[in-house]
């Protein structure tokens, strides 16, 4: 009896077992990611917020296109307003609402990341690589994506850099991407696609605190420079998103994207910010949805990764 009441007391001055606490890659909880499924004319492209939460939940908010559903351009509120011309900047349509939301569970094994998702009952298995200030993951298997890459960091998603500061950084960010024209896959290679300035056929503009001109100019058969793409990348700087819209003079000779009435509005590329540990601007992780009709050169998704990592 003596021995049992030891016991019962030894158990009752312990403390309650902790609740155990899920630890992320590298510490790092907060990552923006890009999907695709780029499989003929059924792809699709998603842009998300992945957040994983010290109880082993996860939660993804997310913006999705696919090829067959037509979905054109939207007005983003941002204009170019302050440089030569006043120009409205566009974004895939659905990209300037609120995202939608997907929850679930993840863990750590090895160099694996795995996400099961609750809502739709799909597994996401990523490979990360941890380094000095952000985590890289390359999407490893999916049941219907066949690419994604992302970027993970201990700054929240309520954080964002303004365009002010991005143009002040006048840095280059490149990476890999692919493209499918309804169809027509292209692969691009890392550093292929950069956004970058300032050169001599770059004359970057900061039109306002919300909006940067990256329009580019070139010579032409008489050595006359002349405007060649008009490109634009806007934000609130109060998050994430970016809008990043561009089109060539050639398919538009309007001062403006998607000017002269057209309802075209160029290549339209929703974007999230790559914010690493200490707040710096790393570069966008990119969709393009450019949903007009069902064509080649109407239709095309892409993913790319443009970093300076």
């Amino acid at each position: 009896m003596a021995v049992l009441l030891a016991v019962v007391a030894v158990m009752a001055a312990a403390p309650a077992p902790a609740h155990a606490v899920s630890v992320p890659p590298g510490g790092r909880a907060n990552y923006t990611v890009a999907l695709m499924r780029n499989v003929g004319t059924e792809s699709f492209v998603r842009l998300a917020e992945y957040s994983l939460r010290s109880d082993g939940t996860a939660r993804a908010d997310y913006w999705a296109w696919n090829a067959k559903t037509l979905v054109g351009r939207a007005t983003t509120g941002f204009t170019t307003s302050g440089c030569a011309h006043a120009c409205p900047v566009y974004t895939a349509a659905g990209f300037e609402a609120a995202p939608k939301q997907l929850y679930g569970t993840w863990s750590v094994t090895g160099d694996d990341l795995t996400i099961q998702w609750t809502t739709n009952f799909q597994t996401e298995r990523w490979k990360f690589t941890n380094m000095a200030t952000v985590t890289k993951v390359d999407l490893a298997s999916h049941p219907t994506a066949n690419r994604g890459f992302g970027w993970g960091s201990t700054t929240h998603f309520r954080t964002g850099v303004s365009v002010t500061d991005i143009y002040n950084l006048h840095g280059t960010y490149s990476g890999p991407g692919v493209e499918n024209n309804y169809g027509s896959i292209t692969e691009f290679p890392s550093a292929s696609q950069k956004i970058h300035w300032p050169d001599d056929y770059n004359p970057i503009r900061l039109c306002n605190v919300n909006c940067m001109n990256l329009s580019t100019v070139k010579p032409d058969e008489t050595g006359v420079t002349v405007p060649s793409n008009k490109i634009y990348l806007a934000g609130s700087g109060t998050d994430r998103k970016m809008y990043y819209n561009h089109q060539l003079y050639s398919v538009n000779a309007d001062h403006c994207i998607g000017g002269g009435g057209s309802p075209y509005a160029g290549h339209l590329k929703p974007a999230l910010q790559i914010i690493d540990d200490a707040g710096q601007f790393r570069g966008l992780v990119v969709v393009e949805a450019s949903l007009y009709s069902f064509a080649n050169g109407g239709n095309i998704l892409s993913v790319f990764d443009l970093n300076d990592i």
